[in-house]
């Protein structure tokens, strides 16, 4: 009788165990294979209208119709001076939590100074399972008296190269995830917890870069015909996939993403530091190396678009 109790209570160590967090859980797999059942990294942009034949008053209306929801995440300051008619305004360290409160199911337009930050947030809110997109630009691309872009255009970058010959990529290990979650769709929703805490990672353009881990985030057409930061490794936009580029990336290192204007590569850090990476983007893109020599520059407006205090 004593063999067969001691057999039970062995057993039942044995469930007891089998209940509780499996420690081998490899929480990077289980998040990778549910962000990409969703889609992956999505990068939504809606341009302001610039048409010099309409008013800016019915540009302005036919444009936000599009719209269910229009966050605004600058300082309240710079939303109270002037903002868009009807745009809520929400510190960035609230939007998730803001967000899925307001549960939309319409596309959300989400707004900064110059639509880095805003990119940064439009993967947390497309991670989340939103259609958001962001004012191309921000403020900067929706009147002249909310214009904060032109100052921060630049073309004296010395660290760039016309290098047609692009580096091999080596492949490297995935990020160690520690979240203490067991499903994909919970260790996302801790990992956009910490990126959104976090806020937009950004570092300036310096040469000094030539000598770090830099990804252009380009075409290989405009690689070929613009150059690049010496050195850096190109990666196709769209690519970002488990089956594509996602392991050529380090991940125990930092990492700098750049792209045309900065509101891509802060999109795709986003992404990649929810991934468990360590990566920064690059602010304004080149925008802030070589301007204006590139395919997506800067311009000012034609038309002001209305403002409302």
């Amino acid at each position: 009788m004593k063999k067969w109790l001691l057999l039970l209570l062995t057993v039942s160590m044995i469930v007891t165990v089998g209940c509780t967090k499996d420690e081998d859980v490899d929480e990077f797999a289980e998040l990778i294979t549910y962000v990409e059942d969703m889609g992956g990294f999505r990068f939504l942009v809606a341009a302001a209208p610039d048409d010099t034949t309409l008013t800016a008053e019915a540009q302005a209306a036919t444009f936000l119709a599009g719209f269910e929801l229009v966050v605004d995440v600058r300082a309240a300051d710079a939303y109270n001076a002037g903002h868009i008619e009807g745009a809520v305004n929400w510190a960035a360290a609230d939007f998730k939590t803001k967000l899925a409160e307001a549960n939309p199911t319409g596309t959300v337009l989400i707004v900064c100074y110059t639509g880095q930050t805003a990119s940064h947030l439009q993967t947390v809110a497309s991670l989340m399972g939103y259609d958001a997109k962001i004012l191309k630009w921000g403020m900067s691309g929706w009147s002249t008296t909310t214009n904060s872009w032109g100052a921060n255009t630049k073309g004296d970058f010395t660290a760039w190269s016309m290098e047609d010959t692009e580096p091999t990529a080596e492949t490297y290990d995935a990020p160690e995830l520690d979240t203490g979650e067991e499903t994909g769709e919970d260790i996302l929703d801790a990992m956009l917890d910490v990126t959104v805490a976090g806020g937009l990672k950004g570092a300036s353009a310096a040469a000094t870069m030539a000598d770090e881990y830099v990804i252009n985030y380009w075409s290989a057409a405009d690689w070929n015909t613009y150059g690049h930061i010496e050195n850096a490794y190109r990666i196709t936009p769209g690519d970002i996939l488990s089956t594509a580029s996602l392991y050529n990336i380090p991940s125990d290192r930092t990492v700098y993403v750049y792209c045309y204007t900065g509101q891509t590569s802060a999109a795709l850090t986003s992404y990649l530091n929810t991934l468990g990476y360590t990566t920064l983007s690059i602010k304004y893109g080149v925008n802030g190396m070589i301007y204006p020599n590139h395919p997506v520059a800067w311009h000012d407006r034609h038309v002001d678009l209305p403002l409302v205090q």
